[in-house]
């Protein structure tokens, strides 16, 4: 679905868009995927890596506190042999 639109959009373009080496215009839909659609997927897949790490860092952070806590908390019972 992305090659057609950035086609039909870039085809009045006479002068090649970075990351692109030569216009959309003489491209063929192989050098759009090439140029184009694997950065945009690579950029999705980042995206929603970085959103899920930010939506579970509060679950993340509070189950590490709990667990050096807990570690705390068995390093001064007393009876524990060293």
């Amino acid at each position: 679905m992305l090659i057609p639109i950035i086609k039909f959009f870039g085809t009045g373009i006479s002068t090649a868009i970075a990351p692109g080496t030569m216009p959309i215009s003489q491209m063929e839909p192989d050098d759009i995927r090439k140029a184009y659609i694997l950065y945009i997927g690579a950029g999705a897949v980042a995206a929603g890596g970085i959103i899920s790490l930010a939506r579970s860092a509060k679950l993340i952070f509070n189950g590490i506190r709990a667990g050096l806590a807990d570690f705390g908390a068995a390093a001064l019972k007393p009876g524990r042999q060293r």
